[in-house]
């Protein structure tokens, strides 16, 4: 707050200071408004490498929970609780990468607060973390599972589509490693 609040005085307010004719120091303040353009859009973010990492995890994530929703939710009960972490993990990482984007995508000061501070790192590293274990259980599970009904079941669309919410799982984790990485 302190820094978004130097930032609007400095651009806003102008303090000059000087020696008087008596040699008293004087203090003029001058105010001046700002320009009336409209700056309430930041999309010159979606072009730098955090922006498009996060256009990245929003498109992979929701192909990615709509694979679980639509192929998986029928079977959760034979996948097990890796379903639903796979899932969990998922849908919380992308409600706050929708968060976040919106933050960065409408106000230029949030980026460069949030950013560079210890929530973003810390979250793409949580992040990260969470989809590497999910999709790690989600594999073993689908392999053991979710295989042996494909090989005997003609037209198990279930197997394959599990098989792809896994794999995109393990890219989102390289994304939000990578995030990580260029937060720090």
């Amino acid at each position: 707050t302190q820094i978004s609040i130097a930032r609007f005085c400095a651009s806003y307010v102008n303090i000059h200071f000087s020696m008087g004719s008596r040699g008293i120091p004087s203090v003029t303040i001058s105010r001046s408004r700002p320009a009336s353009s409209c700056c309430c859009l930041h999309l010159q973010f979606l072009q730098t490498v955090p922006g498009t990492l996060k256009l990245a995890q929003l498109m992979i994530g929701s192909l990615c929970e709509s694979l679980l929703v639509t192929y998986g939710l029928g079977y959760s009960q034979v996948i097990g609780p890796a379903f639903s972490s796979l899932l969990t993990t998922t849908s919380s990482c992308l409600w706050t990468t929708s968060l976040l984007l919106v933050c960065y995508v409408f106000s230029v000061n949030s980026f460069g607060l949030i950013r560079s501070s210890v929530l973003e790192p810390l979250y793409n590293i949580v992040a990260a973390l969470s989809f590497l274990s999910s999709s790690i259980y989600m594999l073993f599970s689908v392999k053991m599972y979710l295989y042996p009904l494909y090989i005997v079941t003609i037209g198990f669309a279930a197997y394959p589509a599990m098989m792809a919410a896994y794999m995109l799982g393990f890219v989102m984790s390289i994304l939000h490693g990578l995030d990580a990485y260029h937060a720090f």
